[in-house]
């Protein structure tokens, strides 16, 4: 692996994910939380946690599968079963996506059809970008990101006319799939079965139900809250926690990257690099959650005049649970490809039933500071299991033991 490679992919991939935090999290979302009311704003940031958590449970996880079983399929000399999963889970989403609208959010049979078209064009793109990670052209990822921006800042200026805020994320998925398209043959494989289908969608179904728990508790915060609190609070958390979150997409890159170069054939693990990356990510959480906390204030109520009163208490204490969440997420792609599939379902049940548990009783207890401690709790316990299944992983694996 050449250092240099690594660190040009990396710088890619972070402005990638650059483009996307200032065009969503720095313009978008926050122009959204001007022009509607804070119970609106509230029920379109659930509603869009939805659709996250279902682009990322069939796309996403099915960009993972073909990156790591990728060898499998180059060795044997065989393309097939991804467009066919790809195209079974896309008319799923879409279907599930409507009966959400029509009879959870009780939407307009308008706004129905177009959150459930920008989940299905979600789920496509998301999985489509893989082509782009098997070859490790993050180039290609920061181009793709940058027509989603473009489509972004298009949809932002046709929303302050129409007044939908779908219009935002519609226009981005289409620019980004419309990219994707054009660059990449991966969408025009053949559409049928081969003899690595049966292992593949066995292990499909673990990850579908790993990402799943994964991007719900990531997002079940919101959904915890609106139910109990009201859609307002969702906001007042929401912004509360804005700037720990953006680290998280600021990072996720670097994820991102370790994981395409951890399913190359010559990559060898040890358990000190893997306790070299551990340690940097902690050091660099620590001098980012300092400059949080003294920055965090004055960028939140720059952003978001009309919520930062409310969400001023919270701000320090939600920042702090999202960093060792984010700490959490980048050794996880160590557990995703060198530990058993088994233990990123085990890790997220424990973690689920951990954050849920604490989550539901704080919150019932003591109101949104007791939610924001419960999830600090979790993510602690989150990160010191993958701490550990991880190290215990790669010892195996040093110790010449198969782990699938």
């Amino acid at each position: 692996m050449k250092v240099k490679k690594v660190i040009l992919d990396f710088i890619y991939n972070f402005l990638a994910s650059m483009i996307m935090t200032v065009i969503t999290q720095l313009i978008t979302y926050p122009y959204l939380a001007k022009i509607f009311s804070a119970d609106e704003y509230g029920q379109m940031l659930i509603t869009i946690s939805i659709v996250n958590i279902i682009t990322a449970m069939f796309g996403n996880t099915l960009n993972n599968l073909r990156l790591i079983r990728q060898n499998k399929y180059e060795n044997e000399k065989i393309v097939g079963d991804y467009n066919f999963l790809l195209t079974f889970v896309t008319v799923l989403a879409f279907v599930l996506m409507i009966g959400i609208c029509r009879f959870y959010f009780k939407y307009s049979t308008i706004y129905t059809l177009l959150i459930s078209i920008i989940t299905i064009l979600g789920v496509i793109r998301n999985y489509a970008v893989v082509a782009y990670r098997i070859i490790i052209n993050f180039r290609k990822i920061m181009l793709s990101n940058l027509c989603i921006g473009i489509g972004y800042v298009i949809g932002i200026v046709t929303t302050k006319f129409c007044l939908n805020w779908t219009i935002p994320f519609l226009f981005g998925e289409v620019f980004g799939c419309i990219y994707v398209l054009f660059t990449t043959d991966i969408l025009r494989e053949p559409l049928r079965k081969t003899c690595l289908f049966q292992s593949s969608i066995s292990k499909y179904c673990i990850l579908i139900g790993t990402s799943f728990m994964a991007n719900t508790i990531n997002y079940l915060d919101r959904l915890l809250i609106y139910p109990v609190l009201g859609g307002e609070m969702v906001s007042t958390y929401t912004v509360a926690a804005f700037f720990g979150k953006c680290l998280g997409i600021l990072v996720s890159p670097l994820s991102g990257v370790l994981l395409s170069y951890y399913s190359k054939k010559n990559f060898k693990i040890t358990q000190k690099l893997f306790w070299i990356i551990n340690i940097c990510g902690i050091i660099c959480a620590f001098m980012f959650y300092i400059v949080s906390y003294f920055l965090s204030d004055y960028v939140t109520a720059f952003l978001y005049p009309t919520l930062y009163e409310n969400a001023r208490p919270y701000i320090r204490i939600a920042n702090l649970a999202a960093v060792i969440g984010i700490l959490a997420n980048l050794s996880n792609p160590i557990i995703l490809k060198f530990a058993d599939t088994k233990w990123q379902m085990v890790l997220q049940i424990v973690y689920g039933i951990v954050y849920f548990g604490l989550s539901a009783f704080s919150l019932g207890k003591f109101g949104l500071y007791g939610f924001c401690y419960a999830v600090i709790a979790a993510n602690l316990v989150r990160l010191v299991l993958i701490y550990i299944v991880g190290g215990a992983s790669i010892m195996a694996i040093n110790k010449g033991e198969n782990i699938e």
